[in-house]
């Protein structure tokens, strides 16, 4: 056998070796959610962090590439990428895209308050009566439970609006407002990339609404492959939960151990 032969038989024998352990890769698009997906924090964010790593168990290389979020709906459902993150679960959607079986976020409101206020509260219960005469701040622009608006129009609770949560938590801190309320983990955003570790220290919280809001990996329906694609995601989620690293995850965001 000459040579050449050999050389070109080595050559064919190793690009099969390579093609058959490549990974596959996934092309996701995301976009920017502090303190969930961002290109401007480590792992693209908690929310990203997970998708990869529970990809990553059924051996799946995620690639992102960040939009807004309009657009990045849009190149799902036209079948330019494979899916996206993260999404509520609407009906409409569902002719359009598959939903992971478990949710990648979990988002959890509270309310936020200094640790000096005594505060009774049943979130089940939503005792509003309990926190007569207190002022709340809220955000404009959001919607809240409806018990918290008849509260605030029976004038149980006062309710003080403004434009963005960094102001409300000064608000707070400086005794303004008694109580405000924010989804849990962009609340510890803002006051790991705002406050002092003192004055994050003063405060405390609880739960505001006794349900999450879900927010799932969606994969395009114009790909056939996305149906052995989702349950591989589904499998890595539960194995990844079952390690504790799903949680681990969430402590280091609201740490602040995700921000460059």
């Amino acid at each position: 056998m000459n040579k050449s032969l050999i050389s070109l038989s080595f050559f064919m024998l190793f690009s099969l070796s390579c093609s058959l352990f490549a990974k596959e890769t996934i092309r996701l698009t995301n976009g920017e959610w502090l303190p969930y997906m961002s290109a401007t924090l480590k792992h693209k964010g908690v929310a990203s962090r997970i998708v990869s790593e529970a990809f990553a168990l059924e051996g799946i290389d995620v690639e992102y590439t960040f939009f807004p979020w309009k657009r990045a709906y849009a190149l799902v459902t036209n079948g330019e990428f494979d899916g996206s993150l993260a999404w509520a679960s609407k009906k409409e959607r569902e002719k359009e895209v598959y939903y992971s079986k478990e949710g990648v976020i979990l988002g959890q409101t509270m309310f936020f308050y200094k640790n000096d206020l005594e505060l009774s509260w049943h979130v089940k219960k939503q005792n509003y009566e309990n926190l007569k005469g207190l002022t709340i701040g809220t955000l404009i622009g959001y919607k809240y439970l409806d018990v918290f608006d008849i509260a605030v129009k029976n004038k149980i609770v006062n309710e003080q609006k403004v434009s963005t949560l960094e102001i409300n938590f000064k608000k707070l801190l400086n005794n303004r407002i008694d109580l405000l309320i924010s989804n849990k983990d962009v609340a510890y955003n803002v006051l790991n990339q705002s406050f002092s570790k003192k004055e994050i220290s003063s405060l405390s919280s609880i739960e505001y609404n006794p349900e999450m809001t879900v927010y799932y990996l969606i994969l395009s329906k114009k790909h056939k492959k996305n149906v052995r694609l989702m349950k591989l995601f589904n499998s890595g989620l539960k194995k990844l939960k079952e390690s504790g690293k799903y949680d681990q995850y969430y402590k280091e965001s609201r740490a602040g151990d995700y921000i460059n």
